[in-house]
Parts: C-alpha cells; sequence; structure tokens
C-alpha cells in the first residue's frame, strides 16, 4: 500500500470549458526546478533494465552534471542534470548507445506529449576498415562516408589519427539506405576495398518505412497482407468458377456434370 504524504490537497473549482471532458488549466510562470534541466529519451528497439540504464548513464553523464535518473511504466526515461548547460552537452555530444541500442533524446518541455515518433532517420556508427592512410583527414573522411548516408563527425581517435585499425564515423542513415557491407574506392588506376560494421542499427519496417521494427513482425503489414488476400479471394469468385457443395447420395449423371463444371471433364 501506498504511504501517505504529509501535503493535503483542497478542492478548486474549475475553470469553464465548451468541452466537460478537459480541465483548463492556468499558465505557470514559476520555476519548475529540476525539469528545467531534464532530458527525455526512449529506445527504439528493446527496453533495457531500469538500473543498467541508471549504472551506464551515470558512468558516461556523472562528471557532466547527473543528477538523478528515473522512469516511467512506458519505457521513456528522465535524466535530470545540473543546469541546461550540461543537458545541452549530452545532446551536442551524442548520439549515445547503451546496451548497442541507440537511445534518442529530447529536451524536456511544458506540457510535453511522451510519444515515441516515427522515425526515418538515425545517426548510425560506422567502422570503415582499409582505408588508405593519405585518405584519414576530414575532406577525404567526409567523401569515403558519404557512400552510406549523411557524414556528421569523426570519433576522437580517428581525428587525431590515434588509431589505424579502422576509422569511425557517425552517419546519418535514411530507412532507404542500402547499408552495404563493402565497397570499394579508386584513385587514378589503383583500387580498394572498404569493408563497414555498423554499430546499433535498429531494426526496420520496409511497409511502414521507419526504424522500430520489422517487417515480419508489422502488424500494419499483417493486416495489408490479409487485405490483399481477400481481395484475391473475391477476384477469384468472379471469374465464373463455383463449388458446389454435396448433400447426400448422388446419380452418377449430376457427378459427371459438377466434375464438368469444375473443368475436370468435357460436359455435353
Amino acid at each position: 500500500m501506498p504511504s501517505r504524504s504529509l501535503i493535503k490537497l483542497r478542492y478548486i473549482l474549475l475553470l469553464p470549458s465548451d468541452d466537460p471532458n478537459i480541465v483548463e488549466l492556468p499558465p505557470r510562470n514559476e520555476g519548475l526546478g529540476k525539469w528545467e534541466s531534464c532530458l527525455v529519451g526512449y529506445f527504439l528497439d528493446k527496453k533495457l533494465p531500469f538500473n543498467y540504464i541508471r549504472n551506464s548513464t551515470f558512468n558516461q553523464w556523472k562528471n557532466m552534471g547527473l543528477k538523478e535518473v528515473q522512469a516511467n511504466g512506458d519505457g521513456f526515461m528522465f535524466f535530470i542534470f545540473d543546469d541546461m548547460d550540461a543537458c545541452g552537452r549530452v545532446l551536442e555530444e551524442g548520439p549515445w548507445y547503451m546496451g548497442n541500442q541507440l537511445l534518442l533524446l529530447k529536451k524536456w518541455k511544458r506540457m510535453m506529449r511522451l510519444t515515441k515518433e516515427h522515425v526515418s532517420q538515425i545517426p548510425v556508427w560506422i567502422k570503415l576498415f582499409n582505408v588508405p592512410m593519405e585518405y584519414w583527414d576530414f575532406e577525404r573522411q567526409s567523401r569515403i562516408s558519404s557512400k552510406i548516408g549523411l557524414p556528421l563527425f569523426m570519433d576522437h581517435l580517428t581525428s587525431t589519427g590515434s588509431t589505424v585499425s579502422f576509422a569511425r564515423v557517425c552517419v546519418e542513415v535514411n530507412v532507404d539506405s542500402p547499408l552495404p557491407q563493402n565497397f570499394f574506392v579508386k584513385c587514378e588506376d589503383e583500387v580498394v576495398e572498404i569493408r563497414v560494421e555498423y554499430q546499433g542499427t535498429p531494426a526496420k519496417c520496409e511497409h511502414c518505412r521507419v526504424f522500430g521494427h520489422d517487417t515480419k513482425n508489422c502488424i500494419s503489414n499483417q493486416v495489408a497482407q490479409l487485405v490483399k488476400m481477400q481481395k484475391v479471394t473475391e477476384e477469384d469468385k468472379k471469374d465464373g468458377w463455383k463449388t458446389i457443395k454435396s448433400k447426400g447420395k448422388k446419380k452418377i449423371g449430376n457427378q459427371m456434370k459438377e466434375r464438368a463444371v469444375k473443368g475436370v471433364i468435357p460436359f455435353k
């Protein structure tokens, strides 16, 4: 059972409204405390355990001013920071991944509707292997990664040349992007194969053309397939064929006629 707080409520006469189902609220002009420095986030694919999310975010954002993490029952997380500048730094340094899942973040605002949007474009970290050393600068990395999507930025190790195993770049991809596993770069007569690895790419639905669920488990796609099957069945009924149901015993002559109707034997 819930414990009772010491704060007492009181009855307030509601403001008049044209709709009896609407409660008119006056604007709140005073400060909103911790919610003014809050980020709201959710995952596209799977829900992760709350304790895992809390520990992971504190490991990454504690030095950036993270103070508190909360969650509701619909998969939304609330990250409370010291101030609004800390929220801005976290948003600027994204995208962020938890358990290889992309965490979508948005600044909290008044009267915010907590709905998971239809996402058709997402930022994705990619690893580019076998990139020639002379092409590890900003301009050439932009050109090469444009094969995958819209280049956003490199990670720190790639930009400083501190690693040579692979180039790590963040690109924005569309739900219709092919996401190749490899492609080739050519300079004059020399050709080099570039291998690509994608980090935390969420499932995508080709029917809805959004990220967040796959086509196989899409309810809208299943309904569309059922409607399509129904139309095919109705068209088959219009082509002149019909099924004759048997009722009891029949004479041989009647059976021959029925088989002729179905096109099995010529009917004379």
